[in-house]
Parts: C-alpha cells; sequence; structure tokens
C-alpha cells in the first residue's frame, strides 16, 4: 500500500527509526576502527533521515518463510496487519525491504531471484504508468473550464 509522504525521514530525525539506525551501524564498521565508527554513525544516520523513499511503501517488515502457508496452487502470506511501522518495528518503507527479506529466507537461486526482481519491477512500473495516468486525468480536470 502506497503511503503519500515517506514518515521514514521524520521518524529518524527523532531517533525512532529502527531501520536507519541498524543501518547506520552497519555501514560505520565499514570505517575499521572503533572509535571511526561511533563518530561517523550520527553522520551516516542524518544522511539517511535526508533521503526520502521515492515510493515509500507500507510494507510487512516480516516476510521470513514461516510466515507463509501452502494454498492450492501457491504460497499465501498470513498476519500482514501486525507488521509494518510501528513502535518496535523497523520502520522501513522501501519495498526492496520484503523483497530482499523473501531471497534469502526463502533461499532462493539467483534464477528464482532474478525473476522475483523482474516480477517486482513489472509490477512497479504499472503503478507508476497508473498514478502518471489518474494523476494526468486529474490536471485536466482541474485545469481551465
Amino acid at each position: 500500500m502506497g503511503l503519500g509522504k515517506d514518515p521514514a525521514p521524520d521518524l529518524g530525525r527523532v531517533d525512532q527509526h529502527k531501520g536507519f539506525t541498524l543501518l547506520a551501524e552497519a555501514l560505520s564498521r565499514a570505517y575499521g576502527w572503533k572509535v571511526a565508527a561511533v563518530l561517523k554513525r550520527c553522520r551516516i544516520l542524518h544522511e539517511l533521515s535526508h533521503r526520502p523513499c521515492p515510493f515509500p511503501t507500507l510494507i510487512d517488515g516480516k516476510m521470513r518463510r514461516q510466515e507463509w502457508i501452502t494454498g492450492s496452487s501457491e504460497l499465501l502470506k498470513t498476519d500482514f496487519e501486525q507488521h509494518g511501522l510501528g513502535k518496535t518495528e523497523l520502520n522501513m518503507t522501501d519495498p526492496a525491504y520484503d523483497l530482499a527479506e523473501v531471497i534469502l529466507s526463502f533461499a532462493l537461486s539467483q534464477g528464482e531471484e532474478a525473476g522475483s526482481l523482474h516480477v517486482t519491477l513489472r509490477n512497479a512500473e504499472t503503478l507508476v504508468s497508473r498514478n502518471a495516468s489518474s494523476s494526468t486525468s486529474c490536471s485536466q480536470e482541474d485545469g481551465p473550464r
């Protein structure tokens, strides 16, 4: 489900974005020296909080294998309503997060991973074109009469 505005930057600025915090900690380790990592962590967190996701989306946040059941011909996701954004969640708004978790949790082969990426990209392109056509029709209606 698309979010109109990405809440992640605002959450990051008030230290309520676990995803940004974890990412800043991981990225700061690239400096090698513990003191440098600690000193750079705040700057990295600041940079992350000023880069909103271009297509913010309410993600599930829990895509592990045990979150799925087998239907008659496909896997079905369970309990989406319990995840996403919240006080104790990662608060990620980029759909790539869920896709990456599926790829890792299901140990997809390179071919399966490529197929998942292709389907995701095709769905994203469809949504973008729908949004573009709906905004075009709105602007035409709102124009001079």
